[in-house]
């Protein structure tokens, strides 16, 4: 026979098991003393039996609190319908109460969340403005740095273990004795062209990356890009492409004297998607050196054979903008 510690251990095993677990003990025949199959069952049964009175009793609240709603409803309506004055005061104190509500705690709240919200506004406009400023700025920083780096580079060559000031007046006095010495900091470049399909379709509008390259020979001497800045028909069959460019700072005149520009040959351009255009009508492209010297070159009329570039393979016209004359010099515009 157990003892009754070998019952209480049973019955704490049992106690940590859900009823589906008994169950499939049960009917394995897991437990082998009949004294367990007994002590399983009536633990099944016993859960069963707190099931069924938890439920009754849950119903049996469920069916007071019901009447008790329905009968306090019952009263509510026969009160009011004795006393009406006190209805309509009651009534009223509500509205009141719901106006009282709403005027003096809501409606400032709101006031306060939408002047929150235009001061959110207002701040988040004010961050675009400064990031547009800061982005400017830099802009303008980077461009001095790329201007002012080269006379750095040029004045500790020239001029080694002199005082970085000193050096640089010099250099700027050598600048402005003859300003085709000055170090090239940036070329930008304004592309405008016609071209035409040889379908004399209508246009469509085009919008790609544009390219223009100074070239001696074969090799890159100052390479510009950048996008269209607009477009649109120009002629049945022809359409006007504009577009700004500016220098790449790795390419090979950048830092060198802008009369190194003299070496170059021919200017190679183009747009990355041209489409159906196979033919350049005319147009020009302008250099600006350093934001101060520009220089015009013509396109000539040609069939785009390499697409999508296309040539000038004379510069000698627009490259009489730069002129030495003696120690000194002068640099003139090219007409346009």
């Amino acid at each position: 026979m157990p003892t009754e510690e070998d019952r209480a251990e049973f019955s704490a095993k049992l106690s940590s098991l859900d009823d589906s677990e008994i169950r499939r003990r049960l009917n394995e025949d897991v437990f082998h003393h009949q004294w367990k199959r007994a002590a399983a069952e009536e633990e099944l049964k016993r859960r069963e039996q707190e099931r069924e009175e938890k439920r009754r009793e849950e119903e049996h609240r469920e069916r007071t609190y019901t009447r008790r709603a329905i009968r306090e409803g019952e009263e509510a309506k026969t009160y009011f319908k004795e006393h009406p004055i006190k209805a309509v005061l009651l009534t009223f104190s509500v509205i009141v109460l719901l106006f009282a509500w709403y005027f003096v705690w809501h409606a400032p709240v709101l006031k306060r969340a939408e002047k929150c919200e235009g001061e959110v506004i207002l701040l988040e406009t004010e961050n675009a403005d400064l990031l547009r400023d800061k982005s400017s700025l830099q802009n303008q920083v980077n461009a001095c740095q790329e201007r002012i780096a080269p006379l750095i580079e040029r004045a500790a060559r020239e001029f080694p273990g002199e005082e970085l000031n000193t050096s640089l007046v010099k250099i700027i006095k050598r600048l402005d004795a003859d300003p085709l010495t000055a170090p090239i900091a940036e070329v930008a470049a304004e592309l405008s062209f016609i071209v035409e399909r040889a379908d004399n379709k209508p246009t469509r509008h085009m919008s790609a990356e544009c390219t223009v390259i100074i070239r001696q020979g074969e090799n890159q001497l100052i390479l510009t890009r950048g996008y269209q800045t607009d477009q649109g028909p120009f002629k049945v069959g022809q359409a006007l492409l504009r577009a700004d460019l500016t220098s790449r700072p790795t390419s090979l005149l950048i830092g060198k004297p802008i009369a190194t520009l003299r070496e170059a040959d021919n200017i190679v351009a183009g747009c990355v998607r041209l489409g159906d255009y196979n033919k350049v009508v005319g147009g020009q492209i302008h250099l600006v050196i350093n934001s101060s010297i520009r220089l015009s070159f013509d396109i000539p009329a040609q069939v785009v054979e390499k697409a999508p570039f296309f040539y000038v393979s004379d510069l000698s016209r627009g490259l009489q903008g730069l002129v030495a004359s003696g120690s000194g010099g002068n640099i003139k515009e090219t007409e346009e």
